[in-house]
């Protein structure tokens, strides 16, 4: 794993790209989450699973969302990817950590 990551480099303006060009569908479970709070969880899902099936070219699923409930979310925060990372940063952060303390 460290030769294939050695020289692995991150294109960050391409992974942008990347999440940008699913219209939304890779924040879905983020939106059922953050939907579960005002709705039953089941209720939350069905609704977010029907708009993902009406995600079409330049229609954003957090737009579809926001036509189908009037649920009092920050929808601007949601529709960003960089907020669905969850605990991501502190499993990097703890890898990186324990990798440090084995190079000693």
């Amino acid at each position: 794993a460290e030769a294939l990551l050695a020289d692995l480099m991150v294109d960050g303006g391409r992974m942008r790209w990347n999440l940008e060009a699913t219209d939304g569908l890779v924040l879905a479970e983020a939106a059922s989450f953050a939907l579960a709070v005002h709705m039953p969880r089941n209720a939350a899902r069905a609704l977010v699973q029907e708009a993902c099936r009406e995600v079409t070219g330049g229609r954003h699923l957090i737009e579809i969302l926001q036509e189908h409930t009037s649920a009092p979310l920050d929808w601007a925060a949601l529709a960003d990817p960089a907020n669905a990372l969850g605990a991501a940063d502190a499993v990097i952060d703890r890898i990186l950590a324990e990798k440090e303390g084995d190079r000693r």
